[in-house]
């Protein structure tokens, strides 16, 4: 008892604060005046702002908070990556394509594929350059990885070209190491047949296949692409034998144009001694 009695002495201002302060809120949370509600008011709103800075400072709020913002960090980190890596590759592409046109002729035209036509038979492109280039029909198209195809139609600004991928495409092709000749044509899918070679020929897989002397259109050892396959053809007599081209039809963005024309005396000669034939 004597210690209570020196305990309240000691801090009897405190007790006394604590006594009126409780008398004081009981009589306020029991009065329904306009000033009592004013202030009661003013309190809960005051208790719940702070009781919210309290929660957003939690070490919980504080790390979810940290998480989100280093999410939102690698996701924008993530997407400049692949802008850079885009960058490069376009980069590396143009720098062959600049390497190819610089050790090519001064011929070769520049062209955009701006378009491309699909069929079960036929694939054509839209380039962006035309007769206002000195582009015309029957003109070579080709890449620094192979032949793309010829000019099939030109106006003033753009031209279309007949790509290896369509039926009514043939070039005279040979083979680099036996030097054995055949016609390159298109029946479907992603490969190239070199037909009209006999079973007998020297071809084996990996041999490269590139355009010969004996086409009138196309320029000799332009690559083609690569023997991927040797079989007998339907008859017995001819191989049949596929060819991986060395370009990508469906990647395409940049193509050159030779403009070059077919000698025209040796064309009409050929085409004289056709018709004599006949």
């Amino acid at each position: 008892m004597e210690t209570f009695i020196r305990i309240f002495r000691n801090f009897r201002e405190y007790f006394i604060l604590v006594l009126f302060a409780g008398i004081s809120l009981l009589l306020i949370s029991q009065s329904n005046s306009t000033l009592v509600g004013l202030i009661r008011t003013v309190s809960l709103g005051a208790s719940g702002s702070l009781y919210s800075l309290a929660n957003n400072l939690s070490p919980s709020n504080i790390l979810r908070s940290n998480d989100q913002v280093m999410r939102d960090a690698n996701i924008r980190l993530m997407e400049e990556i692949m802008e850079l890596r885009q960058l490069k590759y376009e980069n590396i592409r143009l720098r062959k394509l600049l390497e190819f046109r610089k050790s090519a002729p001064s011929t070769l035209v520049p062209a955009e594929v701006i378009g491309q036509r699909r069929t079960a038979f036929t694939n054509y492109l839209t380039i962006s350059t035309g007769k206002s280039e000195g582009i015309g029909p029957g003109m070579p198209v080709l890449l620094e990885n192979g032949l793309v195809g010829k000019i099939q139609y030109a106006s003033n600004t753009y031209s279309i070209v007949q790509t290896l991928f369509n039926r009514d495409f043939r070039v005279s092709a040979i083979v680099k190491r036996s030097r054995v000749k055949g016609i390159i044509r298109w029946e479907k899918g992603d490969y190239l047949l070199l037909s009209n070679v006999l079973k007998t020929a020297d071809v084996a897989v990996g041999d490269t296949i590139t355009t010969s002397s004996f086409s009138t259109i196309f320029p000799p050892d332009i690559f083609i692409g690569t023997v991927v396959s040797v079989g007998t053809g339907p008859t017995g007599v001819f191989n049949r034998i596929t060819v991986k081209p060395g370009m990508n039809l469906g990647t395409l963005e940049w193509v050159f144009v030779r403009r070059s024309l077919p000698d025209s005396e040796r064309k009409d000669l050929e085409d004289l001694l056709k018709t004599q034939a006949l």
